[in-house]
């Protein structure tokens, strides 16, 4: 256990370049010109937003079952998981804005919604970025009990992305297909152990009557209908405004 431990987190990182290589040379020998492009930021993307969820997981998981095993090693690759996170991030950002809006140039071309989504991407990105850059030894012990309270914002991080994914991400143009459904599966299941968490927290800790799952979980549930319901509409222009808007975007400001 000792030797797992001490590793786990050169394995974590590890998985992640074997992960992001398998993308680079899998998309590189499938798809040519924009369309590469796009399916690099989506993928990069996509995991990105999967490695976010697996690092917000082990708070809730193992205060709602905290006989879960795997533990000590989940907690000790977490710091690795959120750097990843970034790296994946990092990737799928700079390949949007220099790939596909050929940068500052683009964002004249797109509407207000869309810039409003990208924005709400960006701001995850600069979140990201200061949890990913405090989270070695050294900044846990000079930044103290502040550490703690900044890396608090991995949770409005995890928003952000949510939305952003979800109403931008041209994967969510079909909900039911394999990886929507995957990432929102496990986005409510984060969302119910976030609730039971929560409530046994600031709820069942006060009122030793109140229910396992009270307005908290009440809350997640009409978040996550209100979110189905808008990604099953019918109002697909937005998700395929993602690879449309983009290439369009790309040819216009391409001399």
């Amino acid at each position: 256990m000792d030797y797992a431990k001490t590793h786990v987190r050169s394995w974590v990182y590890m998985v992640s370049i074997v992960i992001a290589l398998d993308i680079y040379v899998f998309v590189g020998n499938s798809e040519v010109g924009t369309l590469r492009i796009i399916r690099l930021e989506e993928g990069f993307g996509f995991v990105a937003s999967l490695y976010l969820l697996l690092a917000l997981l082990p708070t809730p998981l193992y205060s709602v079952f905290p006989s879960t095993p795997g533990k000590a090693l989940y907690t000790q690759a977490r710091r690795a998981i959120g750097i990843s996170t970034f790296c994946f991030a990092f990737l799928h950002a700079s390949i949007s804005f220099f790939g596909l809006l050929d940068g500052f140039a683009g964002i004249p071309f797109l509407d207000t919604r869309y810039l409003m989504l990208l924005g709400c991407g960006a701001i995850a990105l600069i979140i990201l970025f200061f949890l990913a850059a405090t989270s070695f030894d050294i900044a846990v012990r000079l930044m103290g009990s502040w550490w703690k309270r900044l890396h608090q914002f991995v949770y409005l991080a995890g928003v952000l992305t949510f939305i952003h994914v979800t109403l931008l991400g041209s994967h969510f143009s079909d909900p039911s297909a394999f990886w929507p459904m995957l990432f929102i599966t496990v986005a409510f299941a984060f969302l119910v152990l976030e609730a039971a968490r929560l409530d046994k927290k600031y709820v069942a800790a006060r009122e030793e009557r109140a229910p396992r799952f009270s307005g908290v979980f009440v809350l997640c549930c009409v978040i996550l209908t209100v979110v189905f319901m808008i990604l099953t509409s019918g109002d697909s222009a937005l998700h395929a405004g993602h690879a449309g808007h983009t290439s369009a975007t790309t040819t216009s400001v391409t001399p």
